[in-house]
Order: C-alpha cells, then structure tokens, then sequence
C-alpha cells in the first residue's frame, strides 16, 4: 500500500529550505517556531496594522470569527507568549532546526516502511 501523497517529504524540504532562509520562495518573511507544547488549537490569528480579528475553526468545516477587542488582546497575548516559549528554528538555530526536520523525515520513512 502506497502513501496516498507520496509527496509529503518533499513538503518537509519545501518548509527547511523556508526557514533555513527565512523567506517562503523569495517573498516575505518566514518565521518558523518549534514548541514542545502539544496545542490541538486551531486558532488564527491576524493583524494588519490596528485590525486585529480571530478566527476559530469549529466542527471541522465552521469558522467562528470576531474583532471584539479583548478576545483579540488576549489571544495575542496568548500566541506572543507561547512565541516567547518556543525556539525560533528559521535563519538562526541550524542545529536544532535539523534535529526538528530530521525527525519529520524519520516520522515519515516509518509511516511508508509500515504501509509495505
């Protein structure tokens, strides 16, 4: 049985070339974080200037979103601080920004070794 998206490694190499530049294809910033904290939160986040809204993903294919000043606040206050925990692994950190797409690479060799 094959992987259903054999291109998955392929992916994982698209995002280190990312970070290792810290430019998403030569456009833009690209600021990559590893964290330890298992979140299953699928919360976005944007802001643009003094807009700020929050979008919340619910029962898979809902989105619940709202400007209201003090969710925003606090959910940024929240990602700044989770940010503040984490390890920036894009344009600084070359050892552990390999320790982390290493164990990606090896994450999915075992899922296709498995799936023979």
């Amino acid at each position: 049985m094959a992987l259903k998206n054999p291109r998955y490694q392929e992916m994982v190499d698209h995002l280190r070339e990312c970070a290792t530049l810290g430019s998403k294809d030569g456009e833009g910033k690209f600021t990559l974080y590893k964290n330890e904290i298992l979140i299953s939160d699928n919360t976005i986040f944007f802001k643009m200037g003094d807009k700020r809204v929050t979008f919340i993903t619910h029962n898979t294919m809902n989105l619940l979103t709202t400007a209201q000043e003090s969710f925003c606040q606090q959910t940024e206050d929240y990602i700044t601080n989770l940010i503040n925990k984490s390890n920036l692994i894009s344009l600084t950190g070359e050892k552990e920004r390999n320790r982390f797409f290493n164990k990606m690479g090896e994450k999915i060799n075992s899922v296709k070794q498995s799936m023979q």
